[in-house]
C-alpha cells in the first residue's frame, strides 16, 4: 500500500510519504493516517491524498510481479507462480 497525491488544479498523481501527508494535514485531521486508512482519501485546500494498493500475488502475497502482455498474465518473482490471468489491480 502506498500513498499517492495530486494537486487539485491539475490531476497528476505521484507517490508521497506518510511524513509529508501528516505535515500537510495535521491541522485539518487529528490523525491523518488513520483517517486515510479508514476512508481511503483525504483532502486539503490544495491537494488530495489517497491510498493505492499494489498488485499482490494470489499465492504468496508478494508485490514483485512481472506482467507478460503476450500471455495476458503475471508471474510472481518470489514464488514463481503465474496468476492465471486474473485481474490483479486493487484500488480503494
Amino acid at each position: 500500500m502506498k500513498i499517492i497525491k495530486t494537486f487539485k488544479d491539475t490531476e497528476n498523481w505521484f507517490e508521497t510519504t506518510e511524513e509529508e501527508l501528516v505535515a500537510k494535514t495535521q491541522d485539518i485531521y487529528p490523525n491523518p493516517m488513520q483517517v486515510l486508512k479508514d476512508v481511503g482519501i483525504i483532502q486539503s485546500m490544495w491537494a488530495i491524498w489517497k491510498l493505492e494498493e499494489r498488485d499482490e500475488c494470489n499465492f504468496c502475497g508478494s508485490t514483485d510481479l512481472i506482467y507478460n502482455q503476450s500471455l495476458l498474465d503475471s508471474s510472481c518473482q518470489e514464488c514463481g507462480e503465474w496468476q492465471e490471468g486474473e485481474l490483479l489491480t486493487k484500488t480503494k
